[in-house]
């Protein structure tokens, strides 16, 4: 750390340029959501700044260990994405993973010195990472949390008490479920002091902590989003649009997953569509996840005989996004489960959508209820309909709520507004520490 404490010596108004390692399980292009992409943008933008940045991440994506640039696909998952590996990977594979993550991890800190190691997603890795990374790396592990991964079991926890569908495989597994628990039970537990960390909203930070996780000290750090595509799209006048067109265009982006609640919204276009003669409702969803889940809202959907009305674009590469949104009139983020964030609600009131979610988690920390958006209880398909409903009879509200979203989306979720405020954080290890 002298570099770094010699330049905040010579300059005390600009942040030191620093080494950084990011630890995290998905990297985009091969990505599970919005965090993977706000890891991306912090990469990208803390590199424009001058730091030098590096990712160690999963093989998660590609078909064999690869090393691109400042991108390293290394790490073993903890439990494949593919569940029927699973079951003979934990008795021929775990252990063996495991070391090779460390033995990964420990030549990447060797080779790079990092001034921080920054852990970004940790769902699905071995979480002796983080522990090795805090024993090597003393007071220079930064923690960020957008989900709540320190809360959940071992994933090998939850695959041996999950009943399997397969009748061969229920047979296997309840007689090697016992060997299997005390393997898990020998492993030696990790500890981890979160001594340097963030939270990207008060919602998560306040679960976190009421779940025991020593945290108080955690700053929080909302998310902040590259807002160009979205400002520059050629913007409807939504007061005309909602107003006079018979056609409303809803849209839901996001994975297909019951947490999701986008059943409640699938029942919300087939109740409209039934009882407004006047409009067509349609809803289109872009994303995919749990093949059950889907099967499900295409069963709700066919048998309601509204099949027109629904369209399921599946996984979009995030360049289209703008474009898609371009065609749509309402954002709905009908989550029923406590979103740490809400990544696609920023982008959305960007682009001049009104944004109609629920209200739970770190949701009502980005939209401010009737005036940059609008809210509705979880669950609640009856209120989401009447607010879809008033929104269309109030089309002045609308043009007003999108006019204001987009002002705070540009001034208070803007990429540079968190750049900046991670920067701050980043250089805190420093400051903190006795020159020597």
């Amino acid at each position: 750390m002298r570099h770094c404490r010699a330049e905040q010596l010579g300059n005390a108004d600009c942040c030191p340029k620093m080494r950084i390692l990011f630890v995290t399980n998905f990297y985009p292009p091969y990505h599970r959501g919005g965090m993977e992409l706000t890891c991306r943008s912090v990469v990208d933008g803390l590199g424009h700044r001058g730091h030098q940045t590096f990712v160690l991440t999963s093989r998660y994506g590609v078909k064999r260990p690869e090393v691109w640039e400042n991108i390293a696909r290394l790490l073993h998952l903890e439990i494949s994405i593919e569940q029927n590996r699973n079951l003979w990977a934990f008795f021929l594979l775990r252990a063996r993973q495991e070391r090779s993550n460390l033995v990964t991890l420990r030549r990447y800190i060797s080779r790079l010195q990092p001034d921080v190691v920054f852990i970004w997603g940790m769902w699905n890795l071995h979480r002796s990472l983080a522990q090795d990374a805090e024993g090597l790396c003393p007071s220079r592990v930064l923690y960020r949390f957008g989900d709540y991964w320190p809360l959940l079991p071992d994933p090998f926890a939850n695959y041996w008490s999950e009943e399997s569908t397969s009748p061969m495989k229920r047979l296997l597994k309840n007689s090697l479920r016992p060997v299997a628990e005390r393997a898990l039970a020998r492993h030696p537990p990790v500890r981890l002091d979160y001594a340097r960390a963030y939270c990207i909203s008060h919602a998560t930070k306040r679960l976190l902590v009421d779940s025991g996780l020593d945290i108080e000290h955690a700053r929080v750090i909302h998310n902040g989003v590259n807002l160009h595509p979205f400002i520059n799209l050629d913007q409807r006048d939504n007061r005309s649009t909602l107003g006079a067109t018979r056609r409303v265009n809803v849209l839901y982006i996001g994975r297909l997953t019951p947490t999701k609640g986008i059943d409640v919204a699938v029942r919300a276009i087939i109740q409209l569509s039934k009882s407004d003669s006047e409009h067509e409702w349609s809803l289109t969803l872009a994303g995919t996840g749990d093949a059950d889940y889907t099967y499900q809202l295409k069963e709700i959907i066919r048998s309601s005989g509204l099949d027109d009305h629904f369209a399921f674009l599946g996984n979009l590469p995030y360049g289209d996004i703008p474009w898609v949104m371009s065609n749509q009139h309402i954002l709905v983020v009908p989550s029923i489960w406590e979103e740490p964030f809400g990544r696609v609600i920023v982008e959305g009131m960007a682009a001049g959508l009104v944004v109609v979610a629920s209200r739970i988690g770190g949701i009502p920390e980005i939209i401010e209820d009737g005036q940059t958006g609008l809210l509705f209880e979880p669950g609640e398909v009856s209120e989401l309909v009447q607010i879809l409903q008033t929104l269309l009879a109030n089309p002045d509200t609308a043009h007003c709520i999108t006019s204001r979203a987009r002002i705070a989306a540009m001034t208070e979720f803007s990429l540079d507004r968190m750049l900046d405020d991670i920067e701050d954080l980043l250089a805190e290890p420093a400051t903190s520490e006795a020159i020597s």
